[in-house]
């Protein structure tokens, strides 16, 4: 990971600071706040922001409370937005009545109850699945714990990471079958002692043991930064920092640990994929171009406003599972009878079973293709 963090310009103090100067500035800041967002502070940060009369939706508002308050403001701004609503609305802090506290933690539960209790075009929630996800965000641990968000700014790098190995994979992996084909030593191979059996074995082997050593190390080099640049603290931090109404109980660490869990997930089905396209299509350029395509293009599929399946297959796709937060944010379950499984585990199961799937039909399918040859 290229470590790019960067504080921005502290218009009213006239400061700007980088790299690790910019992050022992956030910690102290964030430390000097509060331990914790107790319901005291939050009542209190909010009344003095309504007695400030400053408009936060000008710029010079905007800089004189981002100067004053951080990461808190827009935190704060963001956890009384419904759910769902992609608009900016500083306003809201200032409309909030106050008259029996800010509330923060019943709000965010009322947040979630808002949203699964709305009418939906594709299918409205049960009131199992309604109770499911109540209960969960009634069980996360609180109050929040409040520091540097260094950690959760820094995912959307680990999420450019985990594409780029992925790309490397297909890239590296794609002739692992299909080259044989391409070069015509295809029926040379195949009519050897061990070509149709352990040559198989032996190419997948080293296609896992490439494609594991590179994904590991990469995330390792990335986790191993983040460590010493943030140290346990940071990690400690609730996951609900990236966002209030994430309804599982986890933190900043155990978040990336989930994450690094999917990341081996994807890599095991996806070499798993491009060995049986290699040795289905007999094309390197061909599986690339099919694989390059699964991953890219579902990222630009919108989610349906009309069936609740359709979003429900979407979501499984490799580019909505890498990314791990709007996984948490999407309030998507699935049920089997009386089961309510979430997005991230369903997703875990569904590609470790295809992998399995299609490594099993993977010797069949390169000898059948190699023959027809």
């Amino acid at each position: 990971m290229i470590f790019s963090y960067e504080l921005k310009k502290i218009f009213q103090k006239d400061l700007e600071l980088k790299g690790i100067e910019a992050v022992r500035y956030h910690e102290d800041f964030a430390k000097n706040q509060t331990g914790e967002l107790t319901e005291d502070y939050v009542t209190n940060v909010l009344r003095e922001l309504k007695e400030s009369n400053i408009d936060p939706n000008t710029d010079e508002g905007y800089l004189t409370l981002d100067d004053r308050y951080g990461k808190l403001f827009n935190y704060l701004v963001r956890c009384y937005q419904p759910i769902g609503v992609e608009r900016y609305q500083p306003e809201l802090l200032l409309s909030l009545d106050l008259e029996n506290g800010a509330q923060f933690y019943e709000r965010r539960v009322q947040r979630v109850r808002d949203f699964v209790n709305q009418d939906f075009s594709f299918g409205n929630y049960t009131e199992e699945e309604k109770a499911y996800w109540i209960r969960k965000a009634e069980a996360v641990k609180t109050p929040f714990q409040w520091g540097d968000t260094f950690v959760a700014k820094q995912y959307d790098t680990v999420i450019a990471l985990a594409f780029y190995l992925l790309f490397v994979l297909v890239i590296c992996l794609s002739p692992v079958f299909s080259a044989e084909h391409d070069n015509g030593t295809a029926g040379l191979l195949l009519s050897t002692k061990h070509g149709q059996h352990r040559l198989v074995y032996a190419k997948g082997l080293a296609a896992y043991c490439f494609g594991f050593s590179y994904v590991l190390v990469g995330y390792l080099i990335s986790f191993l930064w983040l460590y010493f640049t943030i140290g346990v603290k940071g990690f400690a931090l609730p996951v609900q920092l990236l966002d209030s109404a994430i309804c599982y109980s986890m933190n900043l660490g155990q978040f990336l640990l989930l994450q690094l869990l999917i990341s081996v997930v994807v890599c095991f089905f996806e070499i798993a994929l491009i060995l049986f396209l290699s040795a289905l299509t007999k094309s390197t350029m061909g599986t690339m171009s099919l694989l390059l395509a699964g991953l890219i293009i579902p990222a630009f599929i919108p989610f349906s406003k009309e069936s609740g399946l359709f979003n429900h297959v979407l979501a499984l796709a490799v580019v909505r599972m890498m990314d791990l937060k709007g996984c948490l944010m999407s309030f998507l379950d699935y049920r089997i009878g009386s089961v309510i499984l979430d997005l991230p585990t369903v997703s875990i199961l569904v590609h470790m079973a295809v992998a399995l799937v299609l490594i099993l039909f993977l010797q069949k399918t390169y000898v059948h293709r190699s023959i027809q040859a």
